[in-house]
This record gives C-alpha cells, structure tokens and sequence, in this order.
C-alpha cells in the first residue's frame, strides 16, 4: 500500500511538473516575455520595478550619492514596502516606498565615502568614526527609526557599531564576519 501511495505521489509531481514546463515553454514559444509561473497562489512578496516608478526622492539620493553608476536593479518588497535597489557598481541599497533610505552597502570589496557617511549619519556619529580613525573602514550603514543606526565594518575589522537616532555610541559588537 504505501508503495502504491509514493508511486501516485511520484507520478502527480511530475504530471505538475510537466505541465508547468509546457506553460513555461508555450510562453516562450509564443514570444512572451511574462516571467509568469503556474505555481500555487499566494500573497506577491515581492514585484520588480522600473526606474521611473521610484519617488522622486529617491532618484535625487542616487543621483546626488552615486552620481557614476546606474540602477541595475529595483526590486519592491510589498509585505515591509520596501525598494531593494542594486547599482551598477555593485553597491545595494534599501528605501521605504515613502523614501527614506533603510541601508546603503558599498560595492563589493569598497567601502562608503567619508562624504556619503557625514551626510547620512548624525554628527556625533561621524565624529566617533572620525576619532577612532575609521571613515575608510564602512562597509555598510543601516538606519532604523525607533533605533538608529548600525555601522558595519569590513570584514578585517569585524565590528558593529551601534548609534541612536542622534548618534550616541550606544555599543560595539565584536567578532561578526559580515557577507
């Protein structure tokens, strides 16, 4: 008995399967661009975007902090409302629909600007960066509203560091091996 179950669930996957190749390769065969698979339903967590669909407010952040690259992609996450961006250089960023930035990486094997960090981060912030002689070891900074924010360092420095909203050192988290 159980070996007749496995045997039907066996042939009911690959029935699905089969199908939902043929739709794809029908989409194909018919020119279609849609990107459209014939899954089970459910909620869209996530929609790519097209440039020209970003607030206004955001276009004017990249082109006044990454003015040489271009977007690669836009990627909006419906469930936190949320714009992924990738640049073309490498460099990811994180936006609320509203606008307001959430995080921005550096490429891949860089770090942030000195001019990027002073902008984003409160002047307390920066200070301690620039006191501790680290404004060229940023990797990534983060901001959360109700926390404030989190600065990551390279990956040879391996440390956090914790801000609040006005850019009070609140900790160091050591020993985090980032990405």
């Amino acid at each position: 008995m159980k070996i007749l179950i496995s045997k039907l669930i066996l042939i009911v996957a690959l029935i699905t399967t089969m199908g939902t190749l043929m739709a794809i390769a029908e989409n194909s065969k018919n020119g279609s661009n849609n990107e459209q698979r014939y899954m089970a339903p459910g909620p869209v967590t996530s929609v790519s975007e097209n440039y020209s669909s970003l607030p206004q407010s955001i276009k004017t952040f990249l082109l006044k902090y990454i003015p040489n690259a271009t977007v690669a992609e836009i990627e909006m996450k419906t469930m936190k409302d949320i714009y992924k961006i990738e640049m073309s250089n490498g460099a990811e960023l994180v936006f609320t629909t509203a606008g307001q930035w959430l995080s921005f990486e550096a490429p891949d094997k860089a770090t942030l600007s000195s001019q990027i960090l002073q902008a984003l981060l409160p002047a307390p912030a920066f200070k301690h960066l620039t006191d501790k002689n680290l404004l060229n070891k940023v990797d990534e900074i983060k901001y959360n509203p109700r926390k404030g924010y989190k600065v990551e360092l390279d990956n040879h420095s391996k440390k956090d560091l914790y801000f609040s909203t006005t850019g009070a050192l609140i900790k160091e988290k050591y020993g985090k091996k980032h990405h």
